[in-house]
């Protein structure tokens, strides 16, 4: 049986959702503190981005579904639009 180790794939994959995370982090706080004027508001944003990556992963390991580097794939570019 032919085995094939994609690990580096998926760390880099990771570090791709985190890096993406992180910078989408520092728009929205940026935009909610120059625009509204509210850092409760940058905040509460702040913290539903890496919730939703949470529930999404939560959703698939409930229905079954394989954390596979496609679906980090998917999260990934859901997160950056």
């Amino acid at each position: 049986m032919t085995v094939y180790d994609r690990s580096e794939l998926i760390h880099r994959a990771i570090d791709t959702l985190t890096d993406t995370l992180i910078q989408e982090s520092i728009i929205v706080a940026l935009v909610c503190a120059l625009f509204l004027m509210h850092v409760r508001s940058s905040i509460v944003v702040i913290a539903l981005l890496p919730l939703g990556v949470l529930f999404s992963f939560i959703l698939m390991r409930t229905l079954g579904i394989n954390s596979n580097i496609m679906s980090l794939g998917g999260i990934a570019i859901a997160i950056g639009k």
